[in-house]
Protein backbone atom coordinates (compact mmCIF):
# COMPACT_ATOMS: atom_id res chain seq x y z
CA UNK A 1 0.00 0.00 0.00
CA UNK A 2 2.77 2.46 0.86
CA UNK A 3 4.64 1.55 -2.32
CA UNK A 4 1.55 2.26 -4.45
CA UNK A 5 1.10 5.68 -2.83
CA UNK A 6 4.69 6.71 -3.44
CA UNK A 7 4.63 5.70 -7.10
CA UNK A 8 1.58 7.91 -7.75
CA UNK A 9 3.56 11.04 -6.88
CA UNK A 10 5.09 11.90 -10.26
CA UNK A 11 6.34 15.40 -9.45
CA UNK A 12 9.87 15.84 -8.22
CA UNK A 13 10.50 17.94 -5.11
CA UNK A 14 11.45 21.56 -5.61
CA UNK A 15 15.14 22.01 -4.96
CA UNK A 16 16.64 24.71 -2.79
CA UNK A 17 18.90 25.63 -5.69
CA UNK A 18 15.90 26.24 -7.99
CA UNK A 19 14.14 28.47 -5.43
CA UNK A 20 17.36 30.36 -4.75
CA UNK A 21 17.89 30.93 -8.49
CA UNK A 22 14.34 32.25 -8.90
CA UNK A 23 14.78 34.67 -5.97
CA UNK A 24 18.15 35.77 -7.36
CA UNK A 25 16.51 36.43 -10.73
CA UNK A 26 13.95 38.64 -8.97
CA UNK A 27 16.71 40.56 -7.20
CA UNK A 28 18.50 41.07 -10.54
CA UNK A 29 15.31 42.23 -12.27
CA UNK A 30 15.10 39.20 -14.58
CA UNK A 31 11.77 38.02 -13.12
CA UNK A 32 8.81 39.82 -11.57
CA UNK A 33 7.54 38.99 -8.09
CA UNK A 34 3.86 39.78 -7.50
CA UNK A 35 2.03 39.90 -4.19
CA UNK A 36 -0.64 37.15 -3.95
CA UNK A 37 -2.65 38.69 -1.12
CA UNK A 38 -5.06 41.58 -0.78
CA UNK A 39 -2.95 43.11 1.98
CA UNK A 40 -0.35 45.68 0.98
CA UNK A 41 3.33 45.63 1.92
CA UNK A 42 2.62 48.16 4.70
CA UNK A 43 -0.19 46.01 6.12
CA UNK A 44 2.15 43.03 6.35
CA UNK A 45 4.84 44.93 8.24
CA UNK A 46 5.62 41.85 10.31
CA UNK A 47 4.23 38.53 9.11
CA UNK A 48 3.71 36.13 6.23
CA UNK A 49 3.52 37.52 2.70
CA UNK A 50 2.38 35.24 -0.14
CA UNK A 51 3.95 36.04 -3.53
CA UNK A 52 4.05 34.51 -7.00
CA UNK A 53 6.97 34.39 -9.42
CA UNK A 54 6.25 32.86 -12.86
CA UNK A 55 3.69 30.48 -11.36
CA UNK A 56 5.93 29.55 -8.43
CA UNK A 57 4.04 30.27 -5.19
CA UNK A 58 6.09 31.32 -2.18
CA UNK A 59 5.26 32.53 1.28
CA UNK A 60 7.96 34.83 2.57
CA UNK A 61 8.31 36.16 6.10
CA UNK A 62 8.35 39.96 6.16
CA UNK A 63 10.27 41.05 9.25
CA UNK A 64 9.67 44.79 9.70
CA UNK A 65 9.94 45.67 5.98
CA UNK A 66 12.70 43.14 5.28
CA UNK A 67 12.07 39.81 3.55
CA UNK A 68 13.66 37.40 5.99
CA UNK A 69 13.10 33.79 4.85
CA UNK A 70 10.89 31.49 2.77
CA UNK A 71 8.23 29.60 4.73
CA UNK A 72 6.52 27.77 1.85
CA UNK A 73 7.16 27.12 -1.82
CA UNK A 74 5.16 25.26 -4.47
CA UNK A 75 5.88 24.85 -8.16
CA UNK A 76 3.15 25.36 -10.80
CA UNK A 77 3.00 21.61 -11.50
CA UNK A 78 2.52 20.70 -7.87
Amino acid sequence: MIHAETTLNTTSPLSTRKVCQVLMDVALGKRIMMRSSIQSWNEIYHGLMPVEIDGLRLTLFNDCDTLDYCVYCRSPDG
